[in-house]
């Protein structure tokens, strides 16, 4: 038997009467356990205006619940020394959490809790407020990530999951969330049905599908949320174009175009494999042996295929140089 099919063979796996699709690694070397998941209610999944009320949504989730305040939350698992987080992400909102296998029950409750009973404190929806629109500005200040936004923009239509609007125009977003948008956004695209659920450590399969469906298993299963987007031809003729910052010690290469690789594509390991010896690592690959070790004109290059998921990310070349 592979090592492949030995892994698989050692997975336990159910679905849910409601969607939700259960892992479990049962895994007694280790004494800690660790819980990932992931739901569809990413950037996609945005109906409607304002733009980042996916992520703005998936960041509250640890802010309140019907149950809990923020604080409570924190420290039920500060005392156990737990850890659990959610984020929103282009497609999916992942959760993660950690804890002693003693503990999985409490985590696993929590879990369900911020996931099915947010409340999005108005207190807390400022404080977050303030927290993005200050990242964001920030953000600005750095050279790779002006060249990456301006890629997006070149690279993919406005309608493309991979786009990224102007600076000015996501910060007017944020500030434009209300408490209303997140409950909208949180009741139209939460949902048992895309949930995957992860468990991995000194467990066993039984006691995580009782304690899964005792917790989980009145979440509604949500609608059917499948992702279909169409793949996007390289430019012809290739284009480029300066971002000018002043009095900026570095400058910023990014060369790039839509990456058309998505990990359901029968050369997707063919191509990363390629890709990690050209330029994933600036002190070992092709590129980084010549311009940083062999001319010395980078502390750091590299090429990469940027989330090549659901959909076709870019693939990209990024150097930092001396403006000289």
């Amino acid at each position: 038997m592979s090592e492949n099919h030995q892994f698989v063979s050692r997975t336990f796996r159910r679905v849910l009467p409601n969607g939700i699709t259960l892992l479990v690694l049962e895994n007694p070397a280790n004494p800690t356990v660790e819980i990932r998941g992931a739901v569809r209610a990413g950037l996609f999944f945005e109906t409607f205006p304002p733009y980042g009320v996916s992520r703005f949504t998936a960041s509250m989730l640890m802010r309140g619940s019907r149950r809990h305040s923020k604080l409570e939350l924190a420290r039920r698992l500060e005392d156990v020394g737990a850890d659990l987080d959610t984020s929103g992400g282009r497609f999916l909102v992942n959760i993660s959490g950690r804890c002693l296998r003693k503990d999985l029950s409490l985590l696993l409750e929590t879990a369900a809790e911020v996931l099915q009973e947010p409340v999005f404190p108005e207190e807390e929806v400022e404080r977050l407020r303030i927290q993005v629109v200050g990242s964001l500005r920030r953000s600005q200040e750095d050279t790779s990530v002006r060249a990456y936004d301006r890629l997006s923009q070149l690279i993919y239509p406005e309608s493309n999951p991979f786009f990224r609007p102007a600076a000015a125009d996501r910060i007017a977003a944020v500030e434009s969330i209300k408490r209303i948008d997140l409950e909208g956004f949180h009741r139209s695209a939460y949902g048992a049905r895309s949930l995957i659920l992860a468990i991995v450590g000194d467990v066993r399969a039984e006691d995580c599908n009782r304690w899964v469906e005792e917790r989980f298993g009145s979440m509604e299963a949500g609608p059917d949320k499948p992702i279909d987007v169409p793949r996007t031809q390289p430019r012809i003729p290739a284009t480029g174009e300066w971002v000018e910052m002043a009095d900026k010690s570095s400058v910023d290469v990014l060369l790039g175009h839509a990456g058309q690789l998505r990990r359901t594509d029968p050369p997707f390991y063919a191509a990363m494999l390629g890709n990690a010896a050209l330029g994933q690592s600036t002190l070992s690959s092709r590129l980084g042996r010549r311009v940083r070790d062999q001319e010395g004109l980078s502390y750091g290059i590299v090429s990469r295929f940027f989330e090549a998921t659901y959909a076709d990310g870019p693939w990209g070349i990024s150097v930092t140089v001396n403006p000289e």
